[in-house]
C-alpha cells in the first residue's frame, strides 16, 4: 500500500505529464482517479473552474488570485468548447475579430453560437 507521500508524488508526476503534453483545462475525466483530483486540489496544485473542470495552480497563490486563471483563460475556453460542443461552435463575430486583431484579454462576456443540442 501506497503511503500518502507516495501518493502525493504520483499525483504530481501525473500533472506534470498533464502539462508536458500542453494539457490546460482539464476535465475529471483526464485524472486517472479521484484520489489524484483530491490530493492537488487539497495542495493546490490545481484549482476547479467549472463543476468537472480544472486549471493547474501555484500551490503558492493567496486566496482570490487570478493570475492562473487569467493566463490560461483562452486555451481553457477552446478545451473546454471542443469536449462540450466538438466543432461545431464558433465565437460572436466581435470577439473573434478582436483575437485575430491579437486582443486576447478576457472578455467580462463570451458569447459562443452553437447549434441547439439534441
Amino acid at each position: 500500500m501506497a503511503t500518502p507521500r507516495e501518493r502525493f508524488v504520483e499525483a504530481l508526476k501525473f500533472l506534470q505529464q498533464l502539462q508536458e503534453k500542453g494539457t490546460i483545462g482539464i476535465h475529471t475525466d483526464d485524472l486517472p482517479n479521484r484520489k489524484y483530483r483530491e490530493i492537488l486540489t487539497k495542495n493546490g496544485f490545481i484549482r476547479e473552474v467549472a463543476k468537472g473542470w480544472y486549471i493547474a495552480t501555484d500551490p503558492e497563490a493567496k486566496d482570490g488570485e487570478t493570475t492562473d486563471w487569467y493566463s490560461s483563460y483562452w486555451d481553457f475556453i477552446a478545451v473546454f468548447l471542443k469536449h462540450r460542443y466538438g466543432n461545431d461552435w464558433c465565437l460572436s463575430a466581435d470577439q473573434s475579430l478582436l483575437l485575430h486583431a491579437g486582443n486576447q484579454s478576457v472578455p467580462q462576456q463570451l458569447l459562443i453560437r452553437s447549434p441547439p443540442r439534441k
